[in-house]
């Protein structure tokens, strides 16, 4: 009887034994009943592999091929392209993700992978409490539900002699409803789908130097120009200097479309000027502002015998006169006499038509901490090229120039130039192409990235980004109130999953404090600030 009793305990044991060692002897296998992930759920892993170039480390590459966000507030996973194998049956979504930063190249590049298993051979497997062991960097790593696992390893590059900062992270977001996925292709039982949102539109500015060709003896006389764009209600006067400058223009919503800019005052010829906007622009400068031709006194676009007549009957009148015509006097002596003669002589017969184009500048602003790179990249090739300038090379010094792998719709090769900051200062690299093109990056270098000092009633602001993968939130902690408030808190710029917030604070007093910032993931940053 005994012999019959044990024998069932043997084969418990042994099953039991079996069971153990394959789950304690592999980390590759694990066993996951089925029904732990319902028919209408996926498990969601997010991997990352962030590179970063030190130095030099040889070629520069640059990707650009995002197809998916997650919106890891909402547990939304959204996809801009078709999910190659997506079926009823899926049980896992794998998303990797590659960025590369530095002299390493820029961009990033992403992709989803989706399984109807939860084992998969050399790549990853799900444990009974939806801990996901997956492998990376050449090691079986665990991530239990909900927690982020990270590594950051140094390399040397196969040529240059730089090194390569490489961080890896696997993130185990847990489990999802079908429903929460937005692709082409998939249909989900959600009766009303939730919108993809879409990116705030951006804006931008136009600035730029104007100036009337008749001051050759009157100085900072360049005011009271109009510059208008025409649809928008937005305008601009400059100052006496000729400066003028538009803010919150909306960027032109395809590359065809155009904003008109007409440039006008009275006595003057009207201008006008075609432009997209897809970064801030500069046209004219300190040294070269855009000329503006005096005489069209009755501003009908053409300088001709109907202005010469209406200088007649204001000749010889001085601003206390009834005749006085304020558009005659050209040259700002308060007196209509020879001298505007002379101008109106010498514009007779011009007309609006034969203004020459003025050179477009795109600017700019970048702000880097000592020792930083910044990359930029223009179209060049099938005949364009690029020259550059540097106005102080003790700020920033350039590095090396590489033809990346991105295309442009004009089927031309970018090519990227990098830069490293050296020193605290300023700079302007100037780029001008071979088609007379004009690109400028004001250059601000700091040395210490974190200390501020302002004066009091005097307000600084702090960015920091918020979303992203990680769906990162920031709180902060004034050390004493008494020293500095918080003023206001904005996005000042939307993306696809992120946002670029700042924060805007007050110094209120003299004195010494911190400001500390915390993540909901337990990063921190602190602010030492200084009131004086």
């Amino acid at each position: 009887m005994r012999k019959n009793f044990c024998l069932p305990k043997l084969f418990v044991v042994l099953a039991l034994i079996l069971v153990f060692s394959v789950l304690g002897g592999a980390n590759s296998f694990a066993v996951l009943p089925a029904e732990t992930i319902g028919e209408d759920e996926f498990l969601f892993i997010h991997t990352h592999t962030y590179t970063e170039g030190i130095g030099d480390v040889g070629e520069y590459k640059v990707i650009d091929s995002p197809t998916y966000f997650y919106w890891a507030d909402q547990r939304k996973l959204t996809s801009y392209d078709e999910v190659p194998g997506y079926n009823a049956k899926i049980k896992v979504i794998v998303g990797s993700e590659r960025r590369i930063a530095g002299t390493a190249g820029i961009g990033s590049a992403s992709e989803l992978a989706v399984y109807d298993t939860l084992t998969v051979k050399d790549k990853f497997s799900i444990d009974y409490d939806l801990s996901v062991n997956f492998y990376m960097n050449n090691e079986w790593r665990k991530v239990k539900l909900g927690d982020t696992w990270t590594q950051t390893v140094e390399s040397a590059p196969e040529t240059g002699n730089g090194k390569i900062r490489t961080t890896y992270t696997i993130t185990n977001f847990g489990i999802h409803k079908k429903s929460d996925i937005i692709a082409p292709g998939i249909t989900t039982p959600t009766p009303q789908p939730t919108p993809t949102p879409k990116p705030s539109p951006k804006n931008y500015s136009i600035s730029g130097y104007l100036s009337s060709e008749s001051l050759q003896l009157a100085q900072d006389c360049h005011d009271n120009f109009k510059i208008e764009i025409q649809g928008l209600g937005l305008s601009a006067l400059t100052d006496k200097s000729g400066y003028f400058k538009i803010d919150s223009i909306p960027e032109t919503s395809s590359p065809g479309s155009l904003y008109l800019v007409t440039i006008s005052k009275a006595g003057y010829l009207k201008r006008s000027l075609l432009t997209q906007l897809s970064e801030n622009i500069e046209i004219g400068s300190p040294l070269q502002p855009i000329p503006m031709i005096p005489g069209d006194i009755n501003t009908d676009s053409v300088i001709n015998m109907s202005d010469i007549v209406l200088l007649a009957k204001s000749f010889n009148t001085i601003p206390s006169d009834v005749g006085f015509n304020s558009a005659a006097d050209f040259n700002y002596d308060k007196v209509i006499n020879m001298g505007d003669v002379v101008i109106i002589a010498k514009n007779f017969n011009a007309t609006s038509a034969d203004y020459v184009n003025p050179t477009i500048t795109g600017i700019n602003n970048i702000k880097l901490y000592k020792d930083d790179y910044t990359a930029i990249i223009l179209r060049e090739g099938q005949g364009l090229t690029w020259d550059y300038s540097i106005s102080n090379e003790n700020v920033i010094k350039f590095q090396l120039k590489q033809t990346g792998t991105l295309q442009y719709s004009e089927g031309l090769p970018g090519s990227t130039w990098s830069f490293k900051a050296i020193n605290e200062g300023t700079a302007t690299i100037t780029f001008t192409s071979s088609a007379g093109k004009v690109q400028k990056y004001n250059i601000t270098v700091t040395d210490d990235k974190y200390d501020i000092t302002v004066k009091k009633d005097e307000t600084f602001d702090i960015p920091l980004r918020e979303g992203g993968i990680a769906s990162t939130k920031w709180d902060y902690v004034i050390g004493d109130e008494n020293i500095v408030k918080l003023e206001s808190k904005n996005v000042i710029y939307r993306g696809i999953d992120f946002a670029d917030i700042k924060w805007t604070f007050k110094g209120i007093s003299k004195g010494t404090t911190s400001i500390t910032f915390t993540t909901n993931r337990g990063d921190t940053i602190t602010f030492p600030i200084t009131v004086t």
